[in-house]
């Protein structure tokens, strides 16, 4: 018997045993059960008995009390009451206005329509596009269908326009202006010749 079996061995027996010990044990425990949920229901019994139970007290002394918790009442529950409101972090920054339309995206940010997209400045309706005619230079155009009117005209594909409003949106994050846009983003406009971030 070489030395490779003789360990083999050793680890069959110590699985052997110990998985023995687990299983007498886990019976052992489980014959305890009963037990345990009879004296459980015994100390809720007992509990439930004790603050159930009529007392008689001078009504001064249960002024007295009534005071003395209303304090301590009122110290667990200041902290609720003058609650600071959270802070804004940038990822509440998901609205904006760029290029004279209101955008709206969810993280992580991607050139892809349905993590970013423009919205009508007039009635807020979810615009679609239109590729101008074959030129050399490709066209995107969007316009809304409630107000049947062209909001913008672009040059180049719809993926460059979302990489370019992606990138304003990285730019006001990367300098902190997206703090001062968050709520009330739409007050401030970037136009068409904005610089790419």
């Amino acid at each position: 018997m070489n030395i490779d079996d003789k360990k083999k061995i050793k680890i069959g027996l110590v699985i052997s045993v110990t998985g023995g010990l687990i299983v007498a044990f886990v019976t052992r425990a489980y014959s305890f059960l009963p037990v345990l949920f009879s004296w459980i229901g015994n100390l809720c019994s007992v509990i439930w008995h004790l603050l159930s139970y009529p007392i008689t007290i001078a009504f001064w002394i249960f002024l007295l009390l009534l005071i003395l918790s209303a304090r301590t009442v009122f110290s667990f529950l200041k902290p609720l009451i003058h609650r600071k409101p959270l802070e804004s972090t940038e990822l509440d920054y998901t609205e904006d206005s760029f290029f004279g339309m209101t955008w709206r995206w969810s993280y992580p940010l991607s050139p892809i329509p349905k993590k970013i997209w423009c919205f009508c400045p007039k009635c807020d309706t979810q615009l679609v596009f239109n590729e101008g005619p074959f030129r050399a230079a490709p066209r995107f155009i969007l316009h809304c269908e409630t107000c049947k009117e062209q909001i913008q005209d672009f040059e180049g594909s719809m993926d460059y326009i979302l990489s370019k409003v992606i990138r304003q949106i990285d730019r006001n994050i990367r300098s902190g202006e997206w703090k001062s846009r968050i709520g009330r983003g739409q007050n401030r406009e970037i136009t068409l010749e904005a610089k790419d971030g």
